[in-house]
């Protein structure tokens, strides 16, 4: 569903998720610790995983544009719905084993749904 016209929506998230999804994952620590303290710097990678998940939210969010554009916004609930599912359910087994890691990834996972649903 990548289409032409949605090269514009792209155009303005790429400098905006770019910069951070490079240089998040290096300067975690130091942000987390500055912001929140030396108590929750554990929660540092997980700012990596985050940020790749954010990454996802820029593709599928400029691919939605372009879904709205044509019209199929019955597709875009449908999509929605099932990322929903796959993020309820992985959090579901996920953060009782691997707590706020597992649900960084559960995140990233359905960020990964969504967008390669919306893209495709």
């Amino acid at each position: 569903m990548w289409l032409p016209h949605a090269n514009c929506t792209t155009a303005t998230l790429r400098p905006r998720h770019l910069p951070l999804a490079v240089t998040l994952p290096f300067a975690a620590e130091w942000l987390v610790t500055t912001i929140f303290s030396e108590q929750y710097a554990s929660a540092a990678d997980t700012v990596a995983v985050l940020t790749a998940a954010a990454a996802l939210y820029s593709v599928a969010f400029a691919a939605r544009i372009g879904a709205i554009a044509l019209g199929k916004t019955v597709s875009i609930a449908a999509v929605a719905a099932v990322a929903l599912a796959v993020n309820v359910g992985a959090n579901a087994w996920a953060i009782p084993r691997y707590g706020f890691e597992g649900a960084a990834w559960s995140t990233l996972g359905a960020e990964v749904v969504e967008a390669a649903l919306l893209a495709a």
